[in-house]
């Protein structure tokens, strides 16, 4: 049996517009339940929390051009490296704190530890598969001084050098996401809020 629809006075109708809610299917149901919302965080309604979110992803990826572009600093084509880093740079931080920020808002979690913590196992875990397949195509490789891969199977020292990497990757990836959060997240008035 159906439930009758709510009665709405004009007065509660435009309470429920300014809001920001769509009245549909006889309920009402927040604007911010939508999938764009939700990726955007729980409080983006004013536009000083957007501006910090839009100011902490385009500050946290300069973490990764700086650490990857530290071993090009003698090459001929540094300025080459510096644009190719910057651009897998944002690449890298989008999705991996994208991917953060799925798990985080499951969680509820606001506090700069969890954001660090939450980005360094996303890191490592992608890291870790991304790198593991890659090198499943390979008969033999050899590199950083080390045999990889041999006889088309992962050497305990590839290994080895692979999980290494990717807990580096991990903790720089962590470094950015804490810059995220004391541009985007943290609030020295109050409490944190999710960004």
């Amino acid at each position: 049996m159906k439930s009758a629809a709510p009665a709405f006075n004009k007065a509660q109708q435009r309470d429920v517009w300014l809001r920001g809610s769509i009245v549909f299917d006889n309920t009402i149901a927040p604007l911010r339940q939508t999938p764009l919302c939700l990726a955007l965080g729980n409080r983006m309604r004013d536009r000083r929390a957007i501006l910090r979110v839009i100011s902490g992803a385009l500050i946290a990826p300069w973490v990764y051009v700086v650490v990857w572009t530290l071993p090009v600093l003698e090459h001929s084509a540094f300025h080459k490296w510096v644009v190719i880093n910057t651009f897998m740079a944002y690449f890298a931080f989008m999705v991996l704190a994208g991917m953060s920020h799925l798990v985080l808002v499951r969680l509820k979690a606001t506090k700069i530890w969890s954001y660090c913590l939450v980005m360094f196992g996303v890191a490592v875990s992608v890291d870790l598969l991304l790198s593991l397949w890659s090198l499943s195509g390979y008969t033999s490789f050899y590199y950083a001084q080390t045999q990889v891969v041999e006889n088309h199977e992962i050497t305990k020292a590839g290994y080895l050098l692979q999980i290494q990497e990717a807990l580096i990757h991990g903790a720089v990836s962590a470094v950015a996401m804490a810059l995220f959060w004391l541009v985007a997240v943290f609030n020295p008035r109050g409490s944190a809020q999710h960004a």
